[in-house]
Formats: structure tokens, sequence, C-alpha cells
């Protein structure tokens, strides 16, 4: 969570966090270019990039219905809805 290291959120974030960003977006843009990929090719590498998101999102749901369900514990009674 190298992002959200700050303790507060005014301002721009810190220099070294924007270049880490920089040169990790624009390494995958050269990766790209110097293989001389086309556009299939960046719609592959976003494929093969987004599907581990599938597990994180499906752990990321499952703590927040734990959450709502320890923390609002009306809002899971069916009458309530």
């Amino acid at each position: 969570m190298m992002t959200t290291h700050q303790r507060t959120l005014e301002g721009n974030p810190d220099n070294k966090v924007k270049m880490i960003w920089c040169l990790g977006i624009g390494g995958i843009a050269m990766a790209v270019f110097f293989t001389g990929g086309s556009i299939d090719t960046i719609k592959a590498l976003c494929g093969v990039a987004g599907f581990p998101m599938i597990f994180i999102y499906a752990i990321l749901m499952k703590s927040f219905f734990n959450w709502v369900k320890r923390d609002y514990p009306q809002l899971s009674n069916p009458a309530f809805i």
C-alpha cells in the first residue's frame, strides 16, 4: 500500500510515489512498444493483469459483508428489506 502510506490526504502525493507510478506505467508502455505490440497485445496484457483482481475483489466483498453483518446486524434482518 505504497500510495496510502501518508497519514494525511492533503495536497499531492510524495514525489517518490509519483516517480514509481511513472516508471511502472512508462515501463509497460515501452515494453509493448519495443515488442512491436499492437492493440491486441495491449488487450491481452490487460486481460492477464486483470484476472487476479477477480480474487482480490472476491476477498474484499466477503470482508465487506462480514463487516456489515458485524457492525449493523439490523441490516442483515430480512424484515428490514
